[in-house]
């Protein structure tokens, strides 16, 4: 038989662990559906999905990339149009304006990949595997 003091003891430690848990799980839920959303608005951008995503897929391939998770891609993209202004509740405009400032540095800089040929920015690419990493989800 529990005491009063094991009984509260016990039920207690069990409520602090079990809001631990739960709030653990709300803020995997909601930081996973905050990087989705974030996906969608990159791929938006794109005027082709699905040519997008053979170009992703081609170089993925050819540079033999293995498995990217998609949300440490679309990280990273995030990351890198932040620099040129962009933020995740921006409009469709500011995000392709930095896009567009990204590809000219990325060519400044000589930060250009080949695929089939095609020379490309890497902001492009990443975009592209982006796209074709989602093309896998549906």
């Amino acid at each position: 038989m529990f005491s009063r003091r094991q009984a509260l003891k016990f039920f207690g430690f069990g409520s602090i662990a079990s809001a631990g848990l739960f709030s653990y799980g709300l803020t995997s839920s909601v930081l996973q559906s905050r990087n989705e959303a974030l996906q969608e608005a990159l791929l938006q951008s794109l005027m082709d999905r699905h040519h997008a995503a053979e170009i992703g897929k081609a170089w993925a391939q050819q540079y033999r990339l293995g498995f990217v998770p998609a949300k440490l891609v679309a990280d990273r993209l995030s990351q890198r149009l932040r620099a040129y202004g962009w933020h995740e509740n921006g409009d469709m405009r500011g995000l392709r304006q930095s896009l567009a400032a990204a590809v000219r540095q990325d060519f400044l800089e000589g930060s250009i990949v080949d695929v089939r040929g095609w020379q490309i920015a890497r902001t492009q690419a990443e975009l592209c595997v982006l796209a074709h990493l989602n093309s896998k989800r549906v």
